[in-house]
């Protein structure tokens, strides 16, 4: 099936699944990175699959763990928004899970070793890195998002690889966040 697929959408897929292992596998992430066409194995499409269900089966609800599913999916969504959506999803989470590892690195939450390795792994595999479209406009986007509750928004950071966190994070202060950049 998968050699059946349009690059686009094989690109799409391997971005959730490096999503995946940003959130529970780094050395898988480091493998696909190394070989890409690892990121398109049944066994690596099959173990995502099962991290994923187990994340969904503890917490069906999404008031928790499940939330961390969302890496990368804030900013995207709002880069899916903006292009109307001409930028594939899977494109857009890969730059918005660039963009929150920027971010996260320029405010001390995710290292300095796990941003490089997050931005040159999505350049590897193929996917792109920057958004093209600026921060104010995608933070208008996001301000309607199923995240956000009430006066604030739920983001998934990346620490190290392998390792996140939900950061709640005020909505007037997702345009400092997100324009945070420590190179």
């Amino acid at each position: 099936t998968l050699e059946t697929l349009d690059e686009k959408y094989r690109l799409d897929g391997l971005a959730e699944v490096l999503k995946t292992c940003m959130l529970r596998d780094a050395p898988l992430f480091r493998s696909i990175v190394a070989d890409v066409r690892l990121g398109y194995a049944e066994e690596t499409i099959a173990r995502c699959a099962g991290v994923k269900a187990e994340i969904v089966e503890r917490d069906p609800t999404e008031r928790g763990e499940r939330k961390l599913l969302n890496l990368g999916h804030t900013a995207g969504h709002a880069i899916e928004l903006a292009s109307g959506f001409r930028v594939s999803h899977g494109l857009a989470v890969a730059m918005g899970m660039a963009m929150v590892a920027r971010a996260g690195a320029a405010r001390g939450i995710t290292s300095r070793q796990a941003r490089n390795a997050i931005l040159e792994g999505l350049s590897a595999a193929g996917l792109p890195t920057v958004s093209p479209f600026p921060v104010r406009e995608l933070v208008s986007a996001m301000r309607g998002d199923k995240k956000r509750s009430g006066g604030n928004i739920s983001l998934v950071v990346p620490e190290e690889l392998g390792q996140c966190r939900i950061l709640s994070l005020p909505l007037d202060g997702l345009q400092e966040f997100y324009e945070a950049d420590n190179d």
